[in-house]
């Protein structure tokens, strides 16, 4: 086991890789340490909580005094104090706003500058000890996309020491796939109703034109936006969007998500729509919130700038395919990821033009559960 000593000097070689870590050690020694401090005193305490033991190379590394968080060639890592702890692993009746069942058995305990988080495996449930560190994208949690960063936490550190940490394994990605569900291929329907109509092609490409005009706005307004390209994980071939078995889902919604907008990150986590498996994940199994069952899921946020002072951030982006809520199959609702019941959601845009019409125009998202408009 590397002791706190080895552990300083491993951070002091880190703080002097180049100028822009030393600049990073200038200002975190302009800091307390009574945060890493109190994340130290907090260890007996969460293990007991979890009923487990953290991998001793994890505690002794905040022991030396060491960092939040690091950069490397092209990922980063920070550590979560016990708030975080708690808010991002399952406990009891999810305890936390952000606990996910899918990683019960398993232990996170910081993320990248994204929506990837570090994890432990405590239990040893994938056979690589529980010293071996582990990222997973919070948004799947599937095993498949599971990648092994180090044996332990020491290389780790040492990664991104020397900036090699483009080096990461994927150990289960042939495994069977997690979500065998059937429903359409979104390139197919599209196909199918869209590009070989030039009435209904055209209408949709106009929609996809004016979003793009408010997303120009937003950037003018100094709010970072960006559209990230699909990126396709599997070495073999790349998986095709699938959508559930559910009629009359908004074309201009799938033409956005399949064609330009993969992935949309407004400052502040705002908007992020979801693609891939995600939109599987978010419709379907133990995710997929039972309230929505006959609803369609297209997007999340973690965090809004658009909502009240007083209210919690809406989780879920989602139409109403079938009319259920009578203001049209491509009005947009909002819900938190906690509610129970279809009544609290809110309705929030006539349809995706009109949502990014107040995203653009910096209004509020309107926050009055459906349930209490008479």
């Amino acid at each position: 086991m590397k002791t706190a000593e080895q552990f300083k000097e491993l951070l002091a070689r880190y703080y002097q890789r180049d100028e822009e870590t030393k600049k990073l050690y200038e200002e975190f020694t302009a800091y307390s340490y009574a945060p890493l401090n109190d994340l130290l005193d907090a260890m007996p305490r969460i293990e007991d909580k979890f009923n487990l033991k953290l991998p001793d190379e994890y505690k002794t590394f905040i022991e030396a005094d060491s960092a939040w968080g690091m950069y490397g060639a092209a990922e980063d890592f920070r550590i979560y104090d016990e708030d975080e702890i708690y808010e991002f692993n399952n406990i009891g009746n999810h305890e936390g706003y952000s606990s996910i069942e899918e990683m019960k058995d398993y232990f996170m305990f910081g993320q990248d500058g994204g929506e990837s988080s570090y994890f432990f495996d405590p239990f040893n449930r994938l056979g690589y000890g529980i010293d071996a560190v582990w990222r997973i994208n919070r948004c799947s949690c599937d095993k498949r996309d599971f990648e092994l960063v180090a044996k332990d936490f020491y290389e780790l550190v040492e990664k991104f020491c020397d900036k090699k940490d483009e080096d990461f394994e994927r150990p289960f990605e042939n495994e069977p796939e997690k979500y065998p569900y059937k429903g359409h291929v979104i390139e197919d329907v599209l196909e199918r109703y869209i590009e070989n109509n030039s009435d209904c092609f055209n209408a949709v490409k106009d929609i996809q034109i004016q979003v793009e005009k408010f997303i120009k706005i937003l950037e003018t307004k100094n709010i970072s936006c960006q559209i990230h390209s699909i990126r396709y994980f599997d070495s073999e071939e790349p998986r095709n969007y699938i959508i559930p078995s559910v009629q009359n889902i908004p074309f201009e919604i799938l033409y956005l998500i399949q064609k330009k907008m993969y992935s949309i990150f407004f400052s502040e986590w705002i908007f992020t729509t979801l693609c891939d498996e995600d939109l599987i994940v978010k419709n379907y199994g133990k995710k997929a919130a039972k309230p929505l069952k006959d609803m369609f899921v297209f997007a999340s946020s973690n965090a809004s700038r658009f909502v009240g002072k007083n209210i919690n951030a809406m989780d879920y982006f989602f139409v109403d395919p079938t009319n259920i809520l009578g203001n049209g199959s491509e009005a947009v609702y909002i819900i938190c990821t906690k509610s129970k019941r279809l009544e609290e959601a809110c309705h929030v845009a006539k349809d995706i033009v009109d949502l990014f019409r107040i995203f653009a125009e910096g209004e509020e998202l309107n926050t009055t559960p459906i349930g209490k408009i008479k």
